[in-house]
Order: structure tokens, then sequence, then C-alpha cells
């Protein structure tokens, strides 16, 4: 058996020279016998013809018999493309089944747990709480708009929904949807049907962008944790970790136990394949891990000076009180001793007998004491007759307005009862003059009567 690998195409070839096939099917076999020339070209290429039915896994055999009975020649062929394998097995490929399920596992266990980068990346995009939620206040403005004008209130011109009623129409046109619905309704008709369209699609659109939003709180919730605040990092706060550290953690090979636990369950293309993959997922592994670290970093780095900011800031807020202190302390401190010496002073003149200014001086003082307490006490009481009579001056108008207003009730009601009884007159002067009518066509047709009733008998 051997094996040639060209033009992407794995090629297996089999010759049989079975002695079972030489004695009982083929003729005896001469003593001496030269081997074919083509028997040993395995440079050999077969002209393949793609077909329909052509496809990767199909296997192809031809038989023929070997000259003067020395035996059979067998070929099969198995097209694969690539760099593909396949089981040495004759049955169906169950390593590509166990490759496949291996890779799927991995990949399972990759998204488990190894952070969402590109998820990160999308929240980190986003706009602040106060921008988004300007977003769906918008929708729900327009809403509001297209709604009053649905419910019959007075339009006031919107430069924003008479755009979207004009894209609206442009839309409902480029599918065939316009002349079909709105070409045989009125202006008004038409517009109210377009308003309600529009309001489906606004509100459409209002949900989904809620919606989106809820679903990337809740992700931003559950993969980024609340420590990060990366949208305020200053260039100052970013540091970076040496790469070394996790080189040796990318270029570690399984151990020998676990590579031959690996070949006797895998084939060994499959653990070549796991192998450059895993290595593959622990450098993209690392990598994320080394940006998480490094966030983390660089995040304790913001925090801390923020805290030694704001600890700088006490700082200086104490040493200014401590100042003002110590100048308040040092005024204190003259006036007590100020004050001391003026009671010393005092002291030694309690002997001196008290003049006539001082004592007018002090009646003066009292008099105009109790003055400002009479004029302050006044002046409450005026602002308390102020305060009752806006008060009354109020029920007054109160009064005024229900007495006005049951006047105007009453003469209202007096014009009814005189225009009523206007019209009642009205009618009994028309009924008078009906019923004098009557009364002389009775007469009339009475004379009548008579004056026939006279000529007869004559």
């Amino acid at each position: 058996m051997h094996a040639d690998w060209k033009m992407g195409r794995t090629v297996f070839a089999t010759t049989i020279s079975c002695g079972y096939f030489r004695r009982h099917v083929f003729a005896t076999i001469p003593d001496t016998v030269e081997k074919p020339s083509w028997l040993n070209d395995t440079d050999y290429e077969l002209d393949h013809r793609p077909t329909a039915s052509d496809k990767s896994g199909r296997t192809y055999f031809a038989t023929r018999t070997l000259p003067h009975g020395q035996g059979a020649f067998a070929y099969v062929g198995v097209s694969l493309t690539g760099d593909d394998w396949i089981s040495p097995l004759a049955a169906k490929d169950s390593s590509m089944q166990r490759y496949a399920a291996v890779n799927q596992q991995l990949s399972r266990k990759y998204n488990e747990e190894v952070p969402q980068y590109e998820m990160e990346k999308i929240l980190a995009k986003r706009k602040n709480p106060e921008e988004r939620q300007k977003v769906l206040i918008f929708y729900d403005t327009l809403l509001q708009i297209v709604a009053d004008e649905l419910n019959g209130k007075a339009p006031e011109y919107n430069e924003t929904v008479e755009g979207l009623l004009e894209q609206l129409i442009e839309d409902l046109k480029a599918k065939g949807q316009y002349s079909c619905c709105y070409d045989n309704l009125d202006d008004y008709d038409k517009r109210m049907e377009l308003l309600m369209t529009l309001f489906d699609r606004i509100k459409i659109r209002r949900d989904k962008v809620a919606r989106r939003e809820e679903i990337l709180d809740d992700i931003e919730q559950k993969i980024i944790p609340h420590i990060f605040d990366v949208s305020t990092i200053e260039p100052d706060d970013e540091y970076q970790l040496p790469a070394a550290m996790w080189q040796q953690a990318i270029e570690k090979m399984p151990s020998r136990k676990q590579m031959d636990s690996l070949k006797q369950k895998y084939p060994i293309p499959v653990v070549e394949r796991f192998i450059i993959y895993i290595a593959a997922f622990k450098e993209e592994i690392a990598e994320r891990i080394h940006r998480t670290h490094e966030k983390i970093v660089t995040q304790m780095k913001k925090e801390l000076r923020k805290e030694a900011s704001k600890k700088k800031k006490e700082v200086e807020k104490i040493e200014a009180t401590c100042l003002d202190i110590e100048e308040v302390f040092i005024a204190v401190t003259e006036q007590w001793k100020k004050k001391q010496e003026a009671e010393a002073q005092n002291s030694s003149q309690l002997n001196i007998s008290v003049d006539d200014h001082t004592r007018l001086y002090e009646n003066l003082k009292a008099t105009a004491l109790d003055a400002q307490k009479f004029v302050e006490e006044e002046a409450a009481r005026g602002k308390f007759l102020a305060e009752q009579i806006n008060i009354f001056a109020e029920q007054s108008k109160t009064i005024k307005d229900v007495h006005d207003d049951s006047i105007r009730k009453c003469e209202q009601a007096n014009a009814k009862i005189l225009k009523n009884i206007k019209r009642l007159n009205h009618m009994i002067k028309l009924h008078e003059t009906r019923i004098s009518d009557i009364k002389h066509m009775g007469n009339t047709t009475k004379k009548n009567v008579q004056s026939i009733v006279h000529g007869d008998m004559d």
C-alpha cells in the first residue's frame, strides 16, 4: 500500500497479489516472471474529470488480472480535498465525526470561559443613559403628536412628522402599495390612514429600541464588572502589563500522559490538529485575559488617582480651616486681653458718682426702647389687619361674583320668560284671528244656506 498527495487530493492505491487467486482462479505461475514496467510507477496520474456526483469522501476502485496468470491487481482511490484525512477503516469516517464533536465542545467551552471581548467593545461605545433616554423621549413625542392629530386635535405643523410622511409615501410607492390603498381616498382620509400607518411603524421602532437597550443593559450587568468605567480613563491611568508573563502558558504543551491518552483515543491527525487549535485558542485567551488584567490595573490606578485627588482636596480644605481658626483664635485672644484691661480700668472707677447727664441718657434710652417696642407691636397689628382686610376683600369679590352670576342667570331666565310670553301672545292673536275668521265663514255659510232654503221654498 502506498499513498500519494498531489493537487490537494489524497489517493490510496492497493496492489493485491494473492496466492489464493493464483492457485484457484488463474493458471500456474511461470518460474521466471518479469515485473511489468508500470507496476512500480508511483507517479502515474489518472485523468480526473469533475462530475456532478464528484464530492469529497467518494470511493473509486478498479480490478485487473495480470497477464499469464500471474494474479490480480486492484486499485482503490478515495477523493478528499485540502488537508483532510480519512480513517484507515473501510467504514464511514467516524474520526471526522469525533473531531467535529471535539471542536464543537472546545468552542462551547471557549465561549463559556473567555470574556466576550467583541461585546465589551460594543458596550464601551454606548452613549450615556441620558442620551439613550432622549432617543425614547423623541419617539414618545412623535407618537404623541401623531396620536393628537388622529384624535381630532388641531394639528400644528411639525417638520419631522411631515418628513416621515413623505418617506412613508415614497416607501409605499416603491413597494407598489400606495396606489391600491390610497388613491381612491380624499385628502383627509388619506392623511388619517397614513398617520395610522406611521404611528404603527414608529411604535414598532420605539419598542425595538427599548428592547435593545434592555438586552444590552442585561448583558452589560453580566459580563462587565461595575468597577469598569472605560469612558473616563485618562492617559496617565493606562497601564500595560508585560506580555512575557503569558508566553509560558501559551507555549506549554500537554503532558506525555495526556498525549498518550489522546493518541489512544483519537487518530494522529486529530491530535495534531487539536494541538494546533489549542495553541491558537490559548494565545487568544491569553490576549483577552491580558487585556482584562490591564483594564483592572488601569481601573485601579484611576480609582487610586481619584481617591488621592479627593483626599488632597480634603487636606487642603482642613489646612484652610485650621488657618481660619488660628486667625479667629488670635483675634479672640486680643479682644479678651482688651476686655480684661477695660474691666481693670472700670473697676478703678466704680466709686465715681453718676451725674445728671448720665441719668438723662439712661431715661432717653429706656423711652426709645419702649417706643420702638410699641412701634413694632403696632406694625404687627397693622399687618394682621391688612391680612384680614385682604381676606374680606377676597370674600367680598367672591360674593359679588356669585351675586352677579345669579343676577345674570335671573336676567337670562326673565328674558326667556318674556320671549315665551311674547310668543304665546302672538299665538293667542293668531288663534283669535283664526276663530274670528271661522265665525265669519260660519255666518256667511249660514246666510248662504238660508238664502238657498228660501229660494227653494219660493
